[in-house]
């Protein structure tokens, strides 16, 4: 807990540090120039008297238009080679092309980069005829020397450092960005099995009660005991204080899905609705099925119902306007449903797939203990078909 603490302690002063200096960057930067600027006074012939005149209100003025730079350009970029050619001050040319680096970009880089170098050409045109010390200023290595220290790599160091920042910016961003997605993730499960708790919740638990208060409410009205009568009143009443408890609890679970807590989700019965939509699309798509498949349990008619749903939304997807068979049917336990469309007529465009919706309905099926299959046929079509065991004596809910 300490060194966590000192972390964070440190972390603090770290940004307090960085943001006094970002603060206080402008005064820092022209009080260097402007020491730097008087401490090259004395390479020149210039007369002990003028030093403390025009010279060093000119410095103060390149400190000045150095520490305003980060605002307003365009002095700074007029008095540094001024500065340079007439008395080589070359603290605001370095100044000058740092902030080129970091601010300028495209043709108006390349622009100073070029006028730079032609300043450096003009400076040491002017070296070599004033002559004396200025003629070693003037010579072709320390010109060339001159561009590289005084404007090429401060132009580097600006544009590193806008680099750096933009990189920095977009890790951040990167970094939000997973974590609201992977927030809106995370909500989006928890939803997804709150709906699904309530769903079977309503398919199964709510049906069963209602059965039961139903079955006590007739041995209510026919018992000729009354003491079966009063129990059988009890459980109705009971049966009844439950059923809204749980109204309560799925309208709770269903808060933040945008479902309704009591629509029930949809079987058998609610496959021609489906197949007209597909239909309606353009799919000619035929359906059959078998009236004994009504008597399935309301789990695997749901499950049914996914499959042919997943079915038909990769034929939407995959093939195409092709005819299209459904076939529900009942065999040796088992509720069988089967989806076959033909092959396409003519080459469909690929369609984006997260190649999760098969996956998801093998899982489904699964939990069933059935068996879900897809693959392509021999002539070119596709099937998907699932196997769903039907438990013995169980009736649809």
């Amino acid at each position: 807990m300490q060194y966590v603490a000192g972390r964070a302690t440190g972390g603090a002063i770290f940004e307090a540090a960085s943001g006094a200096l970002v603060r206080w960057s402008p005064v820092l930067v022209g009080l260097g120039v402007f020491a730097f600027s008087t401490a090259g006074l004395d390479l020149g012939p210039i007369p002990a008297d003028a030093k403390h005149g025009w010279l060093l209100a000119g410095c103060a003025m390149c400190g000045a238009v150095a520490g305003l730079a980060r605002w307003w350009l365009w002095p700074l970029f007029v008095l540094a080679p001024i500065a340079l050619v007439g008395v080589l001050l070359w603290p605001p040319v370095v100044v000058a092309a740092f902030y080129a680096g970091y601010r300028l970009r495209g043709r108006r880089l390349v622009a100073f980069g070029a006028a730079a170098v032609a300043v450096e050409a003009a400076s040491a045109l002017v070296n070599q005829l004033i002559g004396g010390y200025r003629a070693v200023w003037g010579s072709v290595s320390n010109t060339l020397l001159e561009v590289i220290v005084f404007v090429a790599l401060p132009m580097v160091l600006g544009l590193w450092l806008v680099a750096r920042r933009g990189l920095l910016d977009e890790l951040r961003d990167r970094a939000d960005r997973a974590e609201r997605e992977q927030a809106a993730r995370a909500e989006a499960a928890r939803s997804t099995e709150r709906a699904r708790i309530a769903r079977e919740m309503h398919d199964v638990v709510a049906h069963r009660v209602s059965l039961m208060v139903l079955h006590a409410g007739a041995i209510e009205v026919t018992a000729t005991d009354g003491e079966v009568t009063a129990e059988a009143a009890l459980i109705r009443t009971t049966g009844r204080a439950a059923l809204t408890d749980l109204r309560a609890v799925l309208g709770v679970l269903r808060t933040r899905t945008g479902e309704s807590g009591t629509s029930p989700q949809p079987g058998l019965a609610e496959l021609p609705a489906l197949v007209e939509q597909s239909r309606s699309a353009g799919v000619p798509v035929t359906l059959h099925v078998e009236a004994a498949s009504a008597g399935a349990p309301g789990t695997v008619q749901r499950t049914a119902y996914r499959v042919v749903q997943e079915a038909l939304t990769n034929v939407h997807k995959h093939a195409g306007r092709v005819p299209t068979a459904v076939r529900v049917a009942v065999a040796a336990g088992a509720l069988t449903v089967e989806v076959r469309n033909e092959p396409p007529g003519e080459p469909v465009e690929p369609a984006v797939s997260g190649r999760l919706g098969l996956a998801g309905l093998r899982e489904r099926v699964a939990l069933l203990g059935g068996e879900c299959r897809a693959g392509a046929d021999p002539d070119g079509g596709f099937t998907v078909s699932a196997v769903l065991p039907v438990p013995a004596g169980t009736a649809a809910a």
